[in-house]
């Protein structure tokens, strides 16, 4: 895995940090495996090794060890930034990441789908720890499953939400729903819910922005 730039690299830069000169070229992330897949959040990047082993790592502090900004979407048990790729502890293998703005998502290859990070908008789809960042806001470090009616066979993210793909052919989906991106449900949806509007519908891919969705 190969990065480039000030911001999340997994290079050892922080935001506490000046940009240097030797940040703009490509460096190794140094991640000890071959990767099958990489993925990017807000100021946090995701890497899945060959082994099933989920990398997370990043920076973006607003109020420095008050689980703020990506820290809780790193899945490491402490408050603070993670400058290095550093293993997600989960209880299998993993076949395929997402990752949200201030949250990450992982499929297991038993079909379970972990999520860990922000979840004021209920964008984790399920009941968090009681822990909050700085503002107040809940928030969950550390992985753990949703709820779904079938294994999931495909997982994907947008800025505040978290969709998977069933073996049952529906598609699940939770967070902010402000403008309907979910469908016709509640403003904010905290449990994984089937998106009604998408059944009997092909879906392979589920990726979207800061405000809307894109099912393909």
């Amino acid at each position: 895995v190969y990065a480039r730039g000030a911001g999340a690299c997994g290079l050892g830069w922080s935001r506490l940090l000046d940009v240097t000169p030797d940040l703009l070229g490509w460096r190794g992330a140094g991640i000890k495996e071959r990767c099958r897949s990489v993925t990017g959040g807000y100021y946090h990047s995701l890497a899945l090794g060959a082994s099933g082993t989920v990398y997370a790592w990043g920076c973006g502090v607003f109020n420095e060890g008050k689980n703020d900004g990506v820290i809780p979407a790193l899945g490491q048990p402490k408050t603070s930034e993670t400058l290095f790729p550093a293993a997600v502890a989960l209880p299998g293998r993993a076949t395929a990441t997402a990752a949200g703005a201030y949250h990450s998502v992982a499929l297991l290859e038993d079909g379970s789908v972990f999520t860990f990070g922000a979840a004021q908008l209920g964008q984790l789809g399920r009941p968090t720890s009681g822990a909050t960042d700085g503002a107040g806001l809940p928030v969950d470090a550390t992985p753990r499953p949703v709820e779904l009616p079938s294994p999931a066979v495909g997982v994907g993210a947008a800025f505040y939400n978290t969709f998977a793909r069933c073996r049952d052919g529906g598609v699940y989906g939770a967070g902010e729903n402000q403008y309907q991106q979910l469908g016709a449900l509640s403003r904010n949806v905290h449990a994984m819910t089937r998106i009604a509007e998408l059944d009997g519908e092909p879906i392979e891919e589920m990726a979207g922005g800061y405000c809307h969705c894109l099912f393909r």
